[in-house]
């Protein structure tokens, strides 16, 4: 990794060293490192809301589907008084599912109905 940022790491490294920063640039590296990784998560996460906001079909704007997502997501966990890492049950994933997907789609299947038309 240092060789991605540096021409001569180990000259840089050994200047380091020799002036007693040596755990200063290690540190550094490391800030910058978990900086880039978060940056790299939220452009992510971001990605995936997007995907997301198109899949529903909304006739909202992104930003205005994006607040009521995220409002009724504070609401239901402060409801619940539940913890992210916690699963959810099936009614709560219907609930979510209900919420980002217009009801009036009627060339899909309806919830536990067989697209081929069978039981």
């Amino acid at each position: 990794m240092l060789y991605s940022q540096y021409s001569n790491p180990l000259e840089l490294i050994s200047l380091y060293i020799n002036q007693g920063r040596f755990g200063h640039f290690v540190s550094s590296f490391i800030d910058a490192d978990k900086k880039r990784k978060e940056v790299e998560m939220k452009k992510d996460e971001d990605n995936k809301l997007w995907l997301a906001y198109l899949a529903s079909r909304s006739e909202k704007p992104y930003g205005e589907w994006l607040n009521s997502i995220v409002t009724s997501d504070q609401n239901r966990r402060n409801g619940n008084n539940r913890s992210g890492d916690e699963s959810l049950d099936d009614e709560e994933i219907v609930s979510i599912i209900d919420g980002l997907f217009p009801k009036d789609i009627s060339d899909s299947p309806k919830r536990g109905e067989n697209p081929n038309g069978t039981i």
